[in-house]
């Protein structure tokens, strides 16, 4: 997460930078503006504002993208979090400490314990494993978001029993019509 004293620090450097350059800003420091902009937006949660500068973040900035996606998910910002994974960012992106976005939001419904916050980081969770996060990526403190969530779990559950379904009623079909084959 971004920490308020991080952004005010963030503020001053771009201050200091955009009041002793040029009048004209050159790119570096409209990246850079756009950059703490962002930041900003998500940190508020402004999905408006959040949309308008993502138009603007060329292939470069995904680095950025996805350390606020982490942002996002930890602040509970379901839409800006399904902004943010349709504008490609790495759903198991891990920040200095190892942590994905899933990870940090299963952490949180693991300790949550107001059943409204809970079905709210759910949701986000069913988003990110909807976008294909990994529950196996390992923190550097050596857990996953699989051991921290029972919903992951669950999900897990479904997609493996739906899977092997799948797999028995192909079986099924398949030996169906081998068996004429056999019998004459």
């Amino acid at each position: 997460m971004i920490g308020g004293s991080t952004l005010q620090n963030l503020k001053k450097i771009l201050f200091i930078l955009l009041f002793f350059s040029t009048a004209v800003p050159s790119v570096m420091q409209a990246k850079l503006l756009n950059w703490a902009a962002l930041i900003e937006a998500v940190f508020w949660g402004r999905l408006g504002i959040v949309r308008l500068l993502l138009i603007d973040i060329d292939g470069a900035d995904v680095d950025l993208v996805n350390k606020v996606l982490i942002e996002a998910a930890s602040k509970d910002y379901l839409e800006i979090v399904k902004l943010l994974l349709a504008n490609k960012s790495d759903v198991d992106y891990q920040n200095s400490f190892g942590k994905t976005a899933l990870m940090i939001v299963a952490e949180r419904e693991k300790h949550s314990t107001d059943q409204e916050k809970k079905q709210k980081l759910k949701n986000i969770i069913g988003q990110l494993l909807a976008a294909d996060a990994n529950p196996l990526v390992k923190a550097k403190n050596g857990t996953t978001a699989l051991e921290l969530s029972e919903t992951i779990r669950e999900h897990m559950r479904e997609k493996t029993s739906g899977t092997l379904m799948e797999v028995v009623s192909r079986l099924s079909l398949d030996l169906a019509n081998l068996i004429p084959e056999f019998i004459y």
